[in-house]
């Protein structure tokens, strides 16, 4: 008996003890496993603390980095202020000598004599260089001079004078245009003009008037008859000195700034193409171009001016 009451109050003791942990916290049963739950995560809160993923376009990637700018374009070249034709006229005598005005940047124009030996080759090269060739036709001066095979003269009757036209233009291949050799008498003599006149119409040829004498028809004309028609503007070499042909192109390069264009002869001679390579740069540094006869046409509303 004794025994048992002893059991008895031991029990009660444990069982105040426990139910005051409980009440404190100090002490919690272990649960089932199957109430143990793991919370789900926040997806909301995931996505937006997750970095972006990369995207597959170009444009969401990261920005490269900066490469070295582009160098800025060339500025154009100032147009020019005016443009020059320098013709070189009687060539077709001496092609090793006449060769070195084609070597030149600038175009310049040829002016090829028919029926001399170095004729057709030296027109054949200058057209392969995209330079503008002309017959340089022979006709009758005064004073008995003689300006070389081919002649057109006031005394050959009409058939005589339409073969030697005819013929005269065909001994230069690749030609665009016509000019006179001489003529002082020739280019007065409104019969001998008209022919001439007439082929170069025929074939789509421009003239230039050489004015070799001040009482010249060729141009008024070959104006008259609807062709392009110019007229030469200045000689640069009838003094065959360097300087003097110097002081000429400056007056070339004055003459066109005045006018808008201006055309000039010379010849195929030492001192000229000395002159033309110390020359040339000076109408370039005045605002001057040189152009083909041709592209002269072609640039300028000319043809038609009485002046001109």
């Amino acid at each position: 008996m004794a025994i048992g009451l002893m059991l008895l109050l031991g029990g009660l003791a444990f069982y105040v003890g426990w139910a005051g942990a409980l009440r404190e916290g100090v002490w919690s049963p272990i649960p089932d496993f199957a109430e143990v739950r793991i919370p789900a995560p926040d997806l909301e809160q995931s996505q937006e603390s997750r970095p972006p993923a990369p995207s597959l376009s170009g444009e969401a990637q990261a920005r490269p980095e900066a490469g070295p700018r582009p160098a800025p374009s060339p500025e154009r070249p100032a147009p020019p202020r005016a443009l020059v034709s320098v013709v070189i006229d009687d060539c077709g005598q001496d092609f090793e000598r006449e060769r070195g005005f084609l070597e030149f940047e600038d175009p310049l124009t040829l002016a090829v004599l028919p029926h001399l030996p170095d004729s057709s080759r030296l027109a054949g090269e200058a057209t392969l260089k995209g330079r503008t060739v002309l017959l340089h036709l022979p006709m009758e001066a005064f004073g008995g001079r003689d300006p070389g095979p081919g002649t057109l003269r006031a005394d050959m009757d009409d058939e005589e004078l339409a073969r030697a036209v005819r013929e005269n233009f065909q001994a230069v291949p690749g030609i665009r245009g016509v000019n006179n050799h001489q003529g002082s008498q020739g280019t007065t003599d409104l019969r001998l003009v008209q022919a001439v006149l007439e082929e170069a119409s025929s074939r789509g040829l421009f003239v230039l008037d050489s004015r070799t004498t001040a009482a010249t028809v060729l141009a008024q004309r070959a104006r008259g008859m609807g062709l392009r028609v110019l007229s030469r503007d200045l000689f640069l070499d009838n003094e065959d000195e360097v300087e003097q042909i110097l002081l000429e192109i400056d007056r070339l390069a004055e003459l066109a700034l005045r006018q808008g264009h201006a055309v000039a002869l010379a010849h195929p001679r030492a001192a000229t193409l000395e002159a033309l390579r110390r020359g040339l740069p000076r109408l370039k540094q005045a605002g001057v171009a040189v152009v083909g006869l041709e592209e002269l046409f072609e640039a300028t509303p000319i043809g038609t001016d009485p002046e001109h």
